[in-house]
């Protein structure tokens, strides 16, 4: 009865290890939490005294030591070169290849048995796996012949089948978060070219389009510091059209030549049509060797991505000043795929603000054409009529001669002509005033916030006197003259096509009094006089000019 007692008392005890084991086991998350707890059972509660845990890797067919440990002591550090032994290589590939455990009472007993100075004399050893899959093995060892009985042997096969089945567990679990993430990055990917896709049609203005933009990338990744480059000047320079930095400030439009010898990184990329991953030792490493420059402060870390090819060739970046972020390979994979979508986006974009830009501006000169022009002068009379402070006027401009300069010299100095006397006006006017360009030779300019009528005729009169330069075009001396009439917004029941009727008497009044001079709009006129001389205006015109 004793025996028996004992004998259960054992069975009992093991039963204990194997159930606490079996409880603990529940909570490691990962493997190096599973390793650690097995190795810490077998060593504390199986009293084994010398331990080595193996990996088992597939695809290599190689068996890897993750834990070792003599006399209760761990080793593993001591080891220079974690020991990987071939599956069916010596006692430990064996029984690995076999999937069955393995008792040797003793080991100089076995033919794979190969003397070492570890005096090991009996082994115990455990394959653990699952369904036939190999994950790893267990030895364990001791100097005394037959040292492992049966209930060690059951419980450390059990516990090798429970630590088989959590690792099991835990890889499918991190096997299918990493196909939910992956599935959400891929969602998140095409939600955002969508998104980049629709910005064309959803933003009104390159600046905007940039802004939003820099907000979708930003739902990708850190995006902080951002900043969009392209090439100009065919490839001698590049320009910053939108750029977001936290430590720098970037002046708007910034335009950075492009060394080939010693560019900025930015040129760098550009040059090397490369994506560049860049830490901050790295760009240390490349100032050092004269491979580039950093204009600004020195960031952490520098991820730019070429994107397209001539006319519409850039590079798109992101930069991080913080230690704590970086951008890794996975980034340059990302940012690389989303600039090839920023190209055809920005293209398009650009190509909407030409169309709309060519529905309001002279194509010859740039200026804005009578649409524009008329838009901007109503909204310049209605401030002056919800404001009784501010005031405005309208110059209406003609060359004088035009038609001979024309005929004498063909349309191309006639056109060159005319762009060289819009960037003259432009020079006697504020920022603030508007020049169009009506047709012809014809020029309008409005002046808002002019506190005068005699104001308005002094800037005339800086037109006047600029435009008598001679100018010199393709070799060929032009002299020439301007009339300018004058409207100004006296009445409260003007319109701009009032004014501009007015304007426009008050120019040819110029012509007749002999050209190259400004004549003011005398507002007693009434308006069934000027639709009079709206009738009369073309037959005038051609009277006029030679």
């Amino acid at each position: 009865m004793k025996g028996e007692h004992h004998h259960l008392e054992i069975e009992h005890k093991y039963l204990k290890i194997v159930s606490q084991f079996t409880m603990d086991i529940l909570s490691a998350n990962t493997d190096q939490d599973i390793i650690a707890l097995l190795s810490d059972t077998l060593l504390k509660e199986l009293h084994v005294d010398d331990l080595e845990l193996y990996s088992f890797d597939p695809q290599s067919k190689m068996l890897s030591l993750k834990e070792a440990f003599v006399d209760k002591q761990s080793i593993l550090n001591d080891v220079l070169v974690n020991p990987k032994i071939p599956l069916g290589e010596g006692i430990i590939g064996s029984v690995a290849e076999s999937i069955g455990m393995e008792y040797i009472k003793d080991l100089r007993q076995h033919s794979h048995f190969v003397p070492n100075t570890s005096g090991h004399l009996s082994a115990l050893i455990v394959p653990i796996y699952a369904d036939e899959k190999l994950l790893g093995v267990i030895y364990c060892a001791s100097k005394n012949v037959a040292d492992f009985g049966t209930q060690i042997q059951a419980s450390l096969h059990v516990i090798a089948s429970i630590t088989a089945i959590k690792l099991e567990k835990n890889r499918a679990i991190k096997q299918l978060q990493h196909s939910i993430e992956k599935l959400e990055y891929s969602g998140k990917i095409q939600d955002t070219l969508f998104e980049i896709a629709e910005l064309i049609f959803e933003t009104s203005n390159m600046q905007e389009f940039y802004q939003r933009l820099h907000h979708c990338i930003g739902n990708l990744m850190f995006a902080a510091n951002f900043f969009v480059a392209l090439v100009i000047d065919d490839g001698k320079a590049i320009t910053l059209p939108y750029a977001v930095d936290e430590v720098d400030e970037v002046p708007p439009d910034e335009i950075i030549p492009i060394d080939k010898d010693k560019p900025s990184i930015t040129g760098y990329v550009l040059n090397t049509n490369t994506p560049l991953l860049a830490s901050k030792q790295k760009m240390q490493s490349m100032i050092d060797s004269n491979k580039v420059y950093i204009k600004g402060s020195l960031p952490n870390a520098w991820l730019g991505v070429p994107f397209g090819e001539a006319p519409l060739h850039g590079v798109v970046v992101v930069q991080s000043y913080d230690d704590k972020i970086t951008f890794t390979e996975k980034d340059v994979q990302l940012l690389s795929f989303v600039a090839r979508h920023i190209r055809n986006a920005i293209e398009r974009m650009q190509a909407r603000a030409d169309l709309q830009f060519l529905a309001q501006h002279d194509t010859l000169t740039k200026l804005s054409n009578r649409s524009l022009f008329n838009d901007k002068a109503d909204h310049a009379l209605n401030k002056c009529r919800r404001q009784s402070n501010k005031n405005m006027a309208l110059l209406f401009l003609d060359l004088d001669k035009f038609k001979h300069i024309n005929d004498t010299y063909g349309h191309h100095i006639g056109d060159l002509l005319l762009v060289e006397v819009a960037n003259l006006i432009k020079t006697c006017i504020r920022e603030t005033d508007t020049l169009s360009r009506l047709g012809g030779d014809e020029f309008a300019v409005l002046l808002e916030d002019i506190i005068s009528v005699e104001c308005a005729k002094k800037i005339a009169n800086k037109i006047i006197k600029a435009i008598q330069v001679p100018f010199i075009l393709d070799d060929i001396q032009i002299n020439t003259s301007i009339s300018i009439g004058i409207a100004f917004q006296n009445h409260p029941e003007n319109t701009v096509e009032s004014l501009m009727i007015s304007a426009d008497k008050a120019m040819y009044q110029a012509k007749q009094q002999g050209r190259n001079r400004a004549v003011i709009h005398q507002s007693e006129l009434h308006s069934k006089k000027a639709a009079t001389h709206l009738i009369k205006r073309d037959v005038l015109k051609a009277a006029l000019k030679p």
